[in-house]
């Protein structure tokens, strides 16, 4: 029968977004196409005003993409480079589209469309993880922090389209693995960086704070649905830990 997975998702806005009366900028999207999962999270850039309409969109139009490549069979790099490059198009026909104006799409892209992706992929026998910008990896607990960059200036996509999408995109492939590998694999966005950095911090109600694992060691997150949304939501909305905005997806092995 293969392997059998469940998977949730959850995001909260950090602290510094609700003192600027922000939205959350991240979006996440998860897809279920026969035997394959598609899931992605998305990071809007923090300076410009709307990047949540381009995370958001971006994470839809990802998903729905990576189910479509994978059902064509591909996997790993070539699905990550095929991905990434139908993403480039598919901004650069949206801001076409809102501004015919060439000043005025430039000002579009950097207010709306920049944000960084984490896709993760699933089929009957491969596991890949791949993303352009930061974010955060985790396989089997195995925690993997990826670097923004200098200047905390992650490679948006949407700086491709500011000069054409024919420069394409150059994600990175974090992970890529058999199924029978996983038990648990997580993609977040940066603001679980902050949890990672500090686990042993009491909560409010003295409880230990937790790291990272805590999302990986606990099956009944998969089990329930919105346990992830109140985790994130008691570390974030009630206790103020998470600086920025925080969207995790959990994937766990269940047979």
């Amino acid at each position: 029968m293969g392997v059998v997975f469940g998977v949730v998702a959850g995001s909260v806005i950090g602290r510094e977004h609700v003192q600027k009366g922000r939205n959350n900028q991240d979006g996440f999207a998860v897809r279920v196409m026969d035997q394959r999962l598609a899931a992605v999270v998305t990071d809007g850039c923090s300076s410009s005003r709307y990047s949540e309409v381009g995370a958001r969109l971006g994470a839809q139009f990802l998903a729905g993409e990576i189910a479509r490549r994978m059902q064509a069979g591909k996997a790993g790099m070539e699905l990550a480079y095929g991905t990434t490059r139908a993403l480039v198009t598919y901004l650069d026909n949206v801001a076409r589209g809102a501004c015919p104006d060439d000043r005025e799409r430039e000002e579009f892209i950097a207010e709306t469309l920049l944000f960084g992706f984490l896709g993760l992929a699933i089929d009957g026998t491969r596991v890949s993880v791949f993303g352009v910008g930061d974010g955060v990896v985790s396989l089997n607990g195995d925690v993997q922090i990826i670097d923004p960059g200098p200047d905390n200036a992650p490679p948006y996509v949407g700086y491709l389209i500011m000069e054409g999408p024919s420069r394409g995109a150059i994600p990175e492939l974090y992970v890529q693995a058999n199924v029978e590998q996983v038990d648990t694999l997580l993609i977040g966005t940066d603001g679980l960086v902050d949890l990672e950095r500090t686990p042993d911090l009491p909560l409010k109600n003295g409880d230990r704070q937790g790291g990272i694992d805590q999302f990986e060691a606990d099956a009944m997150l998969t089990a329930q649905a919105g346990r992830l949304q109140r985790r994130l939501a008691v570390l974030g909305e009630l206790n103020g830990r998470m600086r920025d905005d925080t969207t995790a997806v959990l994937v766990r092995r269940v047979r």
